[in-house]
């Protein structure tokens, strides 16, 4: 059977789900399945979703985790993620479902799980570094403004992995820029000489902080 899957992996021009079960009757669905159904039925011209099912009575060793969801892009026999318990998997389908496609198209995964917001500020700060003179006497060294970038990039996906929310509401951001507005490191650009940030932006990251302790993270 898991033969079958890789080579329809390397054929199929669709994301492929492959989910794995274990019960006493391969023929028949859990309740968790049951719910997961209807949505699959509802996406199946934008995914192909298989069914790995081990009987529990007539084993191999070690048990393979059961009730879990490995994703896959066509023509990668490698899962890019997987997602385990039905509530898990149903709460996130469409998002993920999407992730699959902008890797298809050429995106990392990395980026693909950012959240759009979060991807503009990716984008704006990219292309600063990229083209901008960086004044050495104003802002802080190339290297070290992509190391706090990429930790919030980090802490950003992780958040959005968790189903937490990326961006803070409207109130805590004004507040967050209130307090840099008053802040002698932030320029007319609106950017931090400590760490070189766009802050109207930067204050919009729910796993953002100030690089001076001002304002921190929202946990």
């Amino acid at each position: 059977m898991i033969e079958q899957i890789t080579e329809i992996i390397k054929t199929e021009d669709r994301p492929i789900l492959v989910l794995v079960t274990t019960n006493q009757d391969c023929k028949l669905m859990t309740e968790g399945e049951h719910k997961l159904d209807g949505i699959i039925k509802q996406n199946q011209d934008r995914v192909r979703v298989l069914r790995l099912c081990f009987d529990e009575t007539n084993m191999m060793w070690p048990i393979p985790l059961s009730d879990i969801m490995y994703y896959f892009v066509p023509n990668n026999t490698t899962h890019l993620f997987f997602k385990h318990t039905y509530d898990n998997i149903i709460k996130t389908f469409d998002h993920d479902i999407e992730i699959l496609y902008k890797v298809m198209n050429g995106m990392t995964l990395y980026r693909a799980r950012l959240d759009e917001s979060v991807v503009e500020v990716y984008e704006i700060t990219e292309n600063m570094l990229e083209t901008e003179e960086i004044e050495k006497s104003k802002y802080p060294p190339t290297t070290q403004m992509l190391r706090g970038f990429a930790k919030d990039m980090w802490n950003s996906a992780k958040r959005k992995g968790k189903g937490l929310p990326v961006l803070v509401n409207s109130e805590v951001a004004s507040e967050r820029y209130s307090i840099c507005e008053q802040c002698p490191n932030l320029t007319e650009e609106a950017r931090c000489t400590e760490c070189g940030c766009f802050m109207k932006k930067k204050v919009n990251l729910a796993a953002s902080s100030c690089p001076i302790d001002k304002w921190d993270s929202v946990q």
